[in-house]
This record gives C-alpha cells, structure tokens and sequence, in this order.
C-alpha cells in the first residue's frame, strides 16, 4: 500500500470514495442527504482544497487501486486560546475489503504529521452520534470526547 498527497488525477477516485462514505453516513442521519450535481459540486470543492494551503487530503492505493483517504485542514481559532491553530479531520474513509488492516491508522498519521508542520497543536474529529465504528475507531486512536453537536431543522 502507498500513501500520497492527493492531486488533481485523483478527483474521480475521491468522488467515488466520499460517495460511498455519504451512503453510510445518509444511513444514519436523514440530514446527510447529498444533491443531485453532487459530484460535479464535489470535484469543484476538492479542487479547492487541493489548491489550499491550509487544507490537504492523502489518499491510500493498493494494486486494486484507491482504498481510502483523509481530508483535514488547519484552522485558526481566537487569539485569546493558548493554542490558536487546530487541526481537523474532515473526513476519513477506507473501503469494507480493508477495513481492520491499518490504513485509517496510517492515514491518520500522514495527516498528524502534516497538521503539526502547520503548527497545529491538537487535531478535532467530528463523529456522528450513531457511527459506532467511527467512535470505536477514534477511540483507539486516543480521541477523547470533549463535546456534543446537536442540529435542529429550520
């Protein structure tokens, strides 16, 4: 398995691979539904973080081709915290056939390493309430929970 910087070829496998990331995740929370121009709306936002400086996505192959990936990006709190920039993990999938086998683990790290050469002193992760394995997941990884997201329609 290689590990890589994402770039402008690797569009198409991104696209595909956040879909199947949005399917499990419009299983458990009806809000998640996507667009119908999602993909062309998709290609659009990863060229953008694709050209950021603040933003990086790695993306994981193995001969079958493109595995996983994970997006993060270095945010600028208030000048009034002691440590002003942290890091976040916007998403993070890697497929069924190779879940368990360390990639997300890997990948967690590629981007570790990249949020501190921006000066980040702590990386945050988003999980929704109901994804278990994602919670198991940050878990393991030393994520602790410190807060609670709660969304009401309007």
């Amino acid at each position: 398995m290689t590990i890589h910087k994402a770039e402008k070829k690797d569009i198409i496998d991104l696209c595909d691979m956040w879909f199947e990331l949005q399917n499990h995740h419009r299983n458990l929370a009806a809000y998640m539904e996507e667009t119908k121009d999602w993909r062309s709306d998709k290609e659009k936002e990863l060229l953008l973080v694709l050209e950021s400086n603040n933003s990086q996505i790695f993306i994981a192959r193995d001969f079958n081709g493109a595995v996983g990936y994970i997006r993060g990006c270095v945010k600028e709190m208030s000048p009034v915290f002691i440590n002003p920039k942290v890091g976040s993990i916007d998403e993070l999938f890697v497929r069924e056939g190779v879940r368990r086998e360390g990639v997300g683990k890997k990948l967690v790290e590629y981007l570790k390493l990249w949020l501190i050469s921006k000066g980040a002193a702590e990386i945050a992760v988003h999980v929704s309430r109901d994804n278990r394995q994602a919670k198991d997941f940050w878990d393991r990884m030393g994520f602790e929970t410190i807060s609670l997201r709660m969304i009401k329609k309007i």
